[in-house]
């Protein structure tokens, strides 16, 4: 946190010059921290309706880009060298790196928009809309809003859509009543984890990581499952009953 504080003496003492550069003043409650990733030798943080570049040199980071309605950041990903942030439905995604940002173009439709972000292999996903996914055709540019994204449902029951991961070259997708994959090699989308049909709740399967072959995904009653492809762990008696 940087605090700049400015004194002007009004009863006769010396000037004081205060200089400074690119300082970017929000009077607001803290930014959540959606996200840091690497592109093109650069690190890059959306942090509410900004995106920060680390500036290795003097060990801050640096503002580079702030969404111009101050809609909140909801996923960020590295695709290509490029950096990609979603807005959800409030404003459409932006991609570039430092020093040269683009809002992609108004489309019909809601391809522009962007909830989360995913890159399995060599294929970037998001989530546009609270059911849907999309995934880029693999010869198409994601900087041009007519490329194509091609759509598939992810479930059937309207569950909204809380997070997108890669696992083990394939994708899952958490929602607010549970898993669903698409596994490395098959051709659809199949629920694998459907705890919560009668809770759902949108911080379920909202944050997680992957370490040793496993996806780890929080839920939101104090809880913590694992996913490796092939089954399901429930590690959430851990937090109720440590050892």
């Amino acid at each position: 946190t940087l605090f700049l504080e400015v004194r002007l003496n009004d009863v006769g003492g010396e000037d004081i010059t205060v200089y400074y550069d690119d300082v970017v003043f929000r009077f607001a409650e803290a930014d959540a921290v959606v996200g840091v990733v690497e592109a093109a030798g650069n690190y890059y943080m959306a942090a509410g309706p900004s995106i920060y570049v680390y500036n290795t040199t003097d060990t801050f980071w640096e503002h580079s880009f702030t969404e111009t309605g101050g809609t909140n950041a909801t996923s960020i990903v590295s695709y290509r060298d490029k950096v990609y942030v979603g807005y959800g439905a409030g404003a459409r995604y932006v991609y570039g790196t430092d020093g040269s940002w683009t809002q992609v173009a108004s489309v019909t439709g809601d391809s522009d928009l962007a909830f989360y972000f995913a890159v399995v292999g060599d294929i970037l996903w998001k989530s546009n809309s609270t059911v849907f996914v999309e995934h880029l055709a693999e010869t198409a540019d994601p900087a041009l809003p007519t490329s194509t994204w091609i759509g598939e449902r992810v479930t059937d029951n309207g569950s909204p859509i809380t997070s997108l991961n890669e696992l083990n070259g394939g994708l899952v997708v958490g929602t607010e009543r549970g898993l669903v994959a698409k596994l490395r090699f098959e051709p659809e989308f199949q629920p694998v984890y459907t705890p919560f049909e009668t809770s759902p709740d949108s911080e379920n399967f909202q944050r997680g990581d992957k370490k040793d072959g496993w996806l780890y995904l929080t839920t939101a009653k104090q809880g913590l499952i694992r996913f490796n492809g092939a089954r399901v762990e429930d590690l959430s008696r851990y937090f109720v009953s440590p050892r």
